[in-house]
């Protein structure tokens, strides 16, 4: 019996997740712990290893769906000893319709439409979720996916575009449906980038943040003066004994860990149920910039390491992240 390879979960706070890209094809043999998919989240972006030795037989979620964690994304035969020939490719739906004869116009195109519709109700759990918090009719946005299958990328479009583009007056222009919603036109000086798929969640996610978490800001002065004085005399000297580079980073660190560890209802998190989740490990997600946008890896247990230690850790998950190599164990286990 084939072995399912599911949607990893990337973090408590993460519920689903989208196939960046597949890596081996239908038929290809693998590894255990051999690169299979790039996962993609609003947080980290990383490759999933395979959980068994065996043939890929079958891919089950294509590249740029969103599903939930624990989804079923593939199949591998694991006790297969040869590769079979890969699946043979769809022939094109334009391809079909020409070589099969459709005596009832009428008929045939009632089923096609049919159909367009049953593949537009395909909407994953994440668009319907941004329609409803927008109040939107997903029924009037133009869907990219598979059959016109509405996708989060679309709904975040056409967010973007409504605002960008100023309402028509109320009378007597009659309103343009938003199935044809005319693309922006940028001006000379102008240039439009098409972001890429973690920028993308991030926005869903920060937008989706306003809607669903309260919003508080505190502010508290601390005297860095001493650690700055230090830093000054040994930076240089550390640098050349560890090759890497020390910051005011590790201290801060430090300073939260001990900080939850005296007050360890700080670190936990609320259910849907309305109860409260203490968290008995003290993992800390690290915010790192790179060409793509923000990752947020994860130091595990990072109460138990010192400044020295606390700082390897970082350059150790800093390299990775601007490398583009993460692993599912750099993903975040914290709530930020």
């Amino acid at each position: 019996m084939p072995t399912p390879v599911k949607m990893p979960r990337l973090g408590e706070s993460v519920a689903e997740g989208t196939i960046g890209g597949w890596l081996k094809k239908e038929g290809d043999w693998v590894e255990r712990d051999e690169s299979l998919a790039e996962i993609i989240t609003d947080k980290i972006n990383a490759e999933l290893p395979s959980p068994v030795e065996g043939q890929l037989v079958k891919i089950l979620v294509q590249t740029d769906e969103t599903v939930p964690v624990g989804t079923d994304i593939a199949l591998i035969e694991a006790d297969a000893s040869t590769p079979a020939e890969p699946a043979p490719e769809p022939v094109p739906a334009a391809q079909s319709t020409s070589a099969a004869p459709a005596p009832h116009a009428n008929y045939a195109n009632g089923r096609a439409e049919s159909k367009h519709e049953e593949e537009r109700q395909r909407i994953s759990p994440l668009a319907r979720r941004l329609a409803r918090e927008h109040d939107l009719d997903l029924n009037t946005i133009p869907g990219t996916g598979t059959g016109g299958r509405v996708r989060k990328e679309d709904i975040l479009a056409y967010l973007s575009q409504r605002q960008t583009t100023p309402l028509p007056p109320a009378a007597p222009v009659p309103l343009v449906p938003a199935a044809h919603v005319v693309s922006y036109v940028p001006g000379a000086d102008e240039e439009v980038l098409t972001p890429s798929r973690m920028r993308l969640a991030i926005a869903e996610h920060m937008v989706r943040s306003m809607h669903t978490s309260p919003h508080a800001t505190a502010m508290v002065e601390v005297d860095m003066t001493n650690i700055a004085k230090w830093l000054e005399k040994h930076k240089e000297e550390f640098k050349k004994r560890n090759s890497y580079s020390i910051s005011f980073v590790p201290f801060v660190i430090k300073a939260v860990c001990d900080g939850l560890r005296q007050f360890p209802i700080l670190n936990s998190s609320w259910t849907p149920e309305n109860k409260i989740v203490l968290k008995k490990r003290i993992n800390m997600g690290v915010a790192v910039a790179t060409e793509e946008g923000l990752v947020v890896p994860t130091i595990y247990d990072a109460d138990e390491f010192a400044i020295a230690g606390l700082t390897r850790k970082l350059s150790e998950v800093a390299q990775r992240a601007r490398a583009n190599k993460l692993t599912l164990q750099d993903s975040i286990n914290t709530d930020y």
